[in-house]
């Protein structure tokens, strides 16, 4: 009886430079070739479903479901709780460049709770900073989780949480 294929499947087959090729498989373990893939790459592939654990936790998917989750929460800054969805980063980007433009201008910006906070088109342009940085160093820490996962390092979610928590909200 073959084993089941669990959620990092995918990526073990990426990792070893395999995803793309014509076969498909699943969840049972069943794998299905295509008549045009050489032997050599039947075994690779067979050989990477030798070694893949179905139990091993999905850390790469759990991790990218904490980055949202941070992005959803949003962050506090100067009292004020600021929407850092990428919809709403896409909105305060848009706000910026007419700022530029328009320094005399203000700008309403709808917060989660659905306030609304007006800021000067300088106050709008130092938001955006502080929201850029917290993006960056959102998308900073998972790269670096996920080299800890590939890496062997990082091993379980509770690796993940406590990465996660270190994050500043509140500039």
């Amino acid at each position: 009886m073959a084993k089941a294929i669990g959620p990092t499947f995918s990526f073990e087959l990426q990792k070893a430079g395999l995803l793309g090729l014509p076969f498909s498989w699943g969840s049972d373990g069943s794998i299905n070739f295509s008549s045009s893939m050489t032997q050599t790459q039947k075994n690779q592939v067979n050989a990477v479903y030798a070694a893949h654990d179905p139990a091993k936790a999905d850390l790469l998917g759990y991790s990218d479901t904490k980055r949202h989750a941070a992005f959803a929460s949003g962050i506090t800054v100067s009292g004020v709780v600021t929407d850092v969805s990428p919809d709403a980063v896409s909105v305060m980007h848009q706000n910026v460049t007419f700022a530029q433009a328009n320094p005399s201008d203000t700008f309403n910006v709808i917060a989660p709770d659905f306030s609304v906070q007006n800021y000067s088109a300088s106050g709008i342009i130092n938001l955006y900073d502080v929201v850029q940085g917290y993006v960056k160093s959102v998308y900073d820490m998972q790269a670096s989780i996920a080299a800890g996962i590939n890496s062997g390092s990082i091993t379980t979610e509770a690796q993940i949480d406590n990465q996660y928590a270190t994050l500043p909200t509140n500039f």
